[in-house]
C-alpha cells in the first residue's frame, strides 16, 4: 500500500537519482513538473527556469524567482499548455531537495474531484498509480471539451445525463479510460496537446449511440450472440461503433481523429460489430484505446476488490488474448505504467 511516508521518501530517491545521473559540466536540472504538485511551501529555495532550444544554443529563461512558488492554477495551465519539466541550477538544487525533505505530503482523501459532481473512487486511483499530475490534465481537458461542445445539443445531453448517473457502471468506465490513456501517452513521441483533446472526446463519446450499461458490457460477437435481447436491440449493439462516429461527425468542432477512433475502437474499420483478428492497419492509438477499453472493462468486474495482485493477474490474462505484436507492446506500456515496474 503506498502511503504518505512511502510516497515522500520515493520522491526523494528520485529527486537524488536526478542530481547524480545529471551530466556533470551541465549547470541545470530537469525536474519533472508533476514534483511540485507534492510540496506545499512559501519558497522553493530557488529559481525556477524553463528551457527554450534555439539554433544557437540553449538558452534558460527564469519563469519563477526563489522567494515565491506555484499556484495549482498555475501548474494545471503548465500541464495543459504541454509543459513537462522545469530547470533548477545545480548550485541551488540542494535547497530544493533540502525542502522537498521536510515538508509532510497531504493525506489523500477517499475520492478525487474532477469539477463539482464528478467522482472517481480514490482506491481504484491507487492500485492504478494514478497520481494527480495526471487528474489535473484530465480535469483540464474535460472542462475544454465542455466548453466546445455548448449546449443543446447530442453531445451536451449526453454529459448531462452521464453526470447524473455518477454511481453508473458507464461512469466509472469512461473515466478510468481517460485516465489510463492519458497515463500511458508520455510512452510515445505521438503524444501532443491535439492528441489529448482527440482522446478525451473519443473516450466520453465511444458509446454515445448506447443507451444503457447492459449494452455497453458486451464487447465480443459472442456475447452477443448468447445474450437476450430483440433484434433491434442487437442491431444497435452491433453498429453502435459506427453510429456514434456518426453522431460526432456532424458535430463541427470535434477533434481531428476522434469519430475515426470511435468508429474503429472494436477493431472493425467500419465500426460494425465486433473482432478478434484486428486489421493490421489500426493506428497506435486505436490500438491502445483498444487495450485500455478491455483491461477497464475487466477491472471493473473486480467487485470493489481492487488490488495489486488482481491487476497482475488481470495483465497475466490479457497476454494470452493479444498474440498481435502491436497489442502485445501496448499492453506492455500500460502494465509498466500501472505497475511502475523497470
Amino acid at each position: 500500500m503506498i502511503t504518505e511516508e512511502s510516497e515522500k521518501q520515493a520522491c526523494v530517491e528520485s529527486l537524488k537519482s536526478i542530481q547524480e545521473n545529471a551530466l556533470s559540466d551541465d549547470p541545470y536540472l530537469a525536474v519533472p513538473l508533476n514534483y511540485f504538485l507534492k510540496i506545499k511551501v512559501k519558497t522553493y529555495g530557488c529559481d525556477i527556469f524553463i528551457k527554450l532550444n534555439k539554433t544557437s544554443g540553449a538558452q534558460y529563461i527564469k519563469l519563477l524567482p526563489k522567494e515565491e512558488c506555484f499556484t495549482r492554477d498555475d501548474l494545471k495551465r503548465y500541464f495543459v499548455s504541454g509543459l513537462e519539466q522545469v530547470f533548477i541550477l545545480r548550485a541551488q538544487f540542494p535547497n530544493f531537495l533540502e525542502k522537498f525533505e521536510e515538508i509532510e505530503i497531504p493525506e489523500k482523501t477517499s475520492e478525487v474531484l474532477f469539477s463539482e459532481s464528478l467522482k472517481i473512487n480514490r482506491k481504484q486511483l491507487d492500485v492504478l498509480n494514478i497520481d494527480e499530475m495526471v487528474v489535473k490534465m484530465v480535469e483540464e481537458s474535460v472542462a475544454q471539451m465542455m466548453k466546445n461542445v455548448g449546449q443543446k445539443n447530442a453531445l451536451a445531453v449526453f454529459i448531462k445525463k452521464l453526470q447524473e448517473e455518477s454511481l453508473s457502471y458507464n461512469y466509472s468506465r469512461v473515466y478510468l479510460i481517460t485516465l489510463l490513456m492519458f497515463k500511458v501517452l508520455d510512452a510515445y513521441d505521438w503524444n501532443s496537446i491535439s492528441i489529448r483533446k482527440t482522446i478525451t472526446f473519443a473516450c466520453f463519446f465511444h458509446d454515445i449511440s448506447l443507451n444503457s450499461d447492459e449494452f455497453i458490457k458486451i464487447k465480443s460477437k459472442t456475447q452477443l450472440e448468447k445474450v437476450e435481447l430483440s433484434k433491434e436491440e442487437k442491431d444497435q449493439i452491433y453498429n453502435h461503433a459506427a453510429k456514434s462516429a456518426e453522431i460526432l461527425d456532424k458535430f463541427p468542432r470535434v477533434p481531428m481523429g476522434a469519430s475515426t477512433l470511435v468508429r474503429e475502437h472494436h477493431g472493425v474499420k467500419s465500426g460494425q460489430g465486433f473482432t478478434e483478428n484486428y486489421p493490421a492497419n489500426l493506428s497506435p492509438l486505436t490500438v491502445m484505446f483498444i487495450v485500455v477499453e478491455d483491461f477497464v472493462g475487466e477491472f471493473l468486474d473486480f467487485n470493489q476488490d481492487f488490488s495489486k495482485s488482481k491487476v497482475e493477474q488481470l495483465f497475466d490474462n490479457l497476454e494470452q488474448k493479444y498474440s498481435k505484436s502491436v497489442f502485445c507492446q501496448a499492453l506492455t506500456v500500460l502494465r509498466l505504467r500501472i505497475l511502475q515496474q523497470e
